[in-house]
């Protein structure tokens, strides 16, 4: 039997393969539950998300919706478990009924991002150099540098649309969280700026609900580029990432404002 190089059989990797998506949604609902009392590491807030974003993205094919729905609800359940251990001490079944709900929101937008959130779905392959004369190779090597730079910017651009398309859906889930059934607005991704004060004066403006948007966008940027540039270094052709730098100008804007807000009321 041929065994792949680094001694790892087929059926080993196929099972990587199969149970990863899964392991990486549970650890993302256990780094987001990390942010709120009594564990108060709010940092995880800004890689919380990265595992479950390569999950449910990676979940191409004809059952993208469903697996998405399902990996979104495995990590909203491995959140909401951890985050109302509190209420097992009324009852263990009231714990688990109220989590099991509520990982319903995270359900519904991991199947938002599998499908039309999705910037990885039905990407096109790479086309081949088709027969070209010497003319035509000549006019393609002088005009690649432009034609890069115009890829580049619109490939950055595409990137900050899906992290802006899944930020919002993210928002909106969590405000509907916040009415719907009574309402149960119980630590969104906002909360967990309570140990960051500066980041937080943001919310005079977009409300907690808003804040969430921030370490979405940034992690959807994050994740995109990630995967961008491993691909760019195996073709060996790297570009110009401005959707990064558009990511970073949006958190230092973010920090600007509320280091202007404290130092006004001071």
């Amino acid at each position: 039997m041929l065994v792949p190089r680094g001694g790892e059989t087929p059926l080993s990797m196929g099972i990587v393969k199969l149970l990863w998506p899964w392991c990486a949604v549970v650890l993302s609902g256990v780094l987001l539950a990390l942010c709120y009392a009594p564990f108060d590491t709010p940092a995880m807030v800004w890689i919380g998300l990265i595992p479950l974003f390569a999950a449910v993205w990676g979940s191409g094919g004809a059952k993208c919706r469903p697996r998405g729905f399902a990996l979104g609800y495995l990590a909203g359940l491995s959140f909401w478990l951890i985050n109302l251990k509190w209420i097992s001490e009324v009852g263990a079944i009231g714990w688990i009924a109220v989590s099991s709900f509520l990982a319903l929101y995270f359900a519904f937008w991991g199947l938002f991002a599998a499908a039309a959130g999705n910037p990885w779905r039905q990407e096109s392959e790479p086309l081949g150099e088709s027969e070209e004369g010497i003319a035509a190779k000549v006019s393609k090597r002088l005009s690649e540098k432009k034609r890069r730079s115009r890829r580049s910017f619109a490939e950055s651009r595409r990137v900050l649309i899906f992290a802006i398309v899944n930020a919002c859906c993210w928002c909106g889930l969590e405000w509907v969280r916040g009415w719907f059934f009574t309402g149960f607005g119980w630590n969104g991704l906002g909360v967990a700026f309570h140990d960051q004060p500066i980041l937080a004066q943001s919310a005079d403006l977009v409300g907690v609900s808003g804040l969430s948007f921030l370490p979405v966008f940034v992690m959807g940027v994050v994740v995109q580029v990630g995967r961008g540039l491993y691909q760019e270094i195996q073709s060996g052709r790297l570009r110009a990432h401005w959707d990064f730098g558009c990511a970073m100008l949006v958190l230092a804007g973010c920090f600007v404002y509320g280091v202007w807000k404290l130092h006004g009321e001071s």
